[in-house]
């Protein structure tokens, strides 16, 4: 059976023959040689015959016998064998999808590593074109792209214009002050005016592609659009020196860096326009404060300048060009050292402004930054005393100035004849307002207009 069943049915036919003429040559002696190595001894040829059927019947038995468990023994390794290979593929194809996965988790491992950085980055500018410059260079730098931009539009949206560029070329065309016509030229020329995402796998069979001789290794490109409550406020263009190089993340994950960057940009206009509001407000502020002291100094007609000087407090000459040399100073108080001698020339700021100046001599060569930091505190607090007893004199003189226009108005309105409306107003005046002379007349005659 091992060498097949028609083999084996040869053989057995064989040994039958073989069987049958010894058998033969038992009975008749017709071969002396067989007779003489003959292993039976002469019997009847039934005998023979039947001995010769049962060793061809048993044999046939054990053929087919050992026949159908090769077959069924073959068939059972092919099955296993079968089995194994499909295993193995099955394997092999886990395997591959295991491999897979792991890249797509690493590669969006690495998109959300991107986002978090871009984030990281574009949250810490508060300038919109630093803003913006960042962010692309980061985009650049994370994702390998070829060339990172950003577009917006311009005052009267014809117009999309480069803001930021990555790497030498964006340089060049934001020299060039580069720009592309809204709807009608490029890849951002059509996203600003649709406001939706437009890929070019193949840049050479897109019509819409703008080919930039600044970017001639440009194979895809896409544009992302950035919309502020569905207002597209800019596109962020990508392009790579690959064809079909963006795949589904990558525009979904640079979609919520669009976003991202849009929100950002938008707060860092407001916050832009807060601090030139603010600062705007804060020089209105120094102006008036200005102006109010040098008001008030004038009508106090008084020189305010006091020393300290051996446990005395009086009247001091100031110093103008010691004053101009504080008002100059910004970042620190003036010092000046005389031998072991050491003077401190402090300002008094109120809202930014200086309206005086404090002196302070030491005995020692050096002052403690301590000191200083106390000295600095207390000026600063007389400074907002000194600004609050302004605003109560000035409160008080226009009480005052209402009074006495009060009272000149009453002796006026008492007077029945026009010469003693003049004279009571010229007297009033004169005492009022401590004058050596008033004059009131009236021009007979006058045909002019004030």
């Amino acid at each position: 059976a091992f060498y097949g069943l028609k083999t084996g049915v040869i053989i057995l036919l064989f040994a039958g023959v073989a069987a049958g003429t010894v058998g033969w040559n038992a009975t008749t002696n017709a071969i002396p040689l067989l007779s003489q190595w003959a292993l039976a001894p002469r019997t009847a040829p039934a005998a023979w015959f039947t001995l010769v059927f049962s060793i061809l019947l048993c044999g046939y038995h054990l053929l087919i016998s050992i026949h159908q468990f090769s077959f069924e023994f073959s068939r059972t390794i092919n099955a296993l064998r079968h089995s194994a290979r499909i295993m193995e593929q099955e394997r092999n194809q886990a395997e591959r999808r295991f491999r897979l996965r792991l890249e797509e988790l690493a590669h969006k491992n690495a998109l959300l590593e991107a986002i978090g950085l871009v984030a990281a980055k574009i949250v810490s500018e508060t300038e919109p074109s630093s803003l913006l410059q960042t962010a692309v260079d980061t985009i650049q730098k994370q994702f390998l792209f070829y060339y990172v931009a950003i577009f917006l539009p311009d005052e009267t949206r014809e117009y999309a214009v480069l803001h930021a560029g990555s790497g030498e070329a964006g340089k060049v065309m934001l020299e060039r002050h580069h720009s592309l016509k809204i709807g009608e030229v490029g890849i951002v020329g059509y996203v600003m005016s649709k406001g939706e995402p437009r890929i070019s796998g193949n840049v050479e069979e897109d019509p819409a592609h703008y080919k930039n001789p600044f970017l001639p290794n440009t194979r895809s490109e896409m544009g992302i659009p950035m919309k502020i409550n569905g207002q597209v406020i800019g596109v962020l263009d990508v392009q790579s020196e690959r064809e079909n190089a963006f795949s589904a993340d990558d525009v979904e994950i640079l979609q919520l860096i669009a976003d991202q960057l849009a929100g950002a940009l938008e707060k860092s206009r407001t916050f832009t326009q807060m601090r030139q509001t603010l600062e705007e407000v804060q020089e209105r502020t120094r102006q008036s404060t200005r102006l109010s002291w040098q008001q008030h100094l004038r009508n106090s007609n008084r020189r305010f300048a006091f020393r300290y000087h051996n446990a005395r407090v009086e009247p001091f000459q100031a110093n103008p060009e010691e004053f101009t040399r504080v008002l100059w100073k910004k970042d620190a108080p003036a010092s000046t050292t005389h031998e072991d001698a050491t003077q401190l020339a402090l300002p008094i700021r109120l809202r930014g402004q200086v309206i005086g100046l404090v002196q302070v001599k030491f005995g020692t060569r050096q002052v403690s930054p301590e000191m200083v930091n106390l000295l600095e505190q207390a000026i600063e607090r007389m400074a907002l005393s000194l600004d609050n007893v302004r605003l109560v004199e000035e409160i008080q003189a226009r009480a005052e100035r209402e009074r006495m226009v009060g009272e000149i108005a009453s002796k006026v309105r008492s007077a029945t004849d026009i010469e003693s409306i003049l004279k009571i107003t010229a007297s009033e005046l004169g005492n009022s307002l401590g004058v050596s002379e008033v004059l009131v007349q009236l021009t007979p005659g006058a045909n002019r207009s004030a």
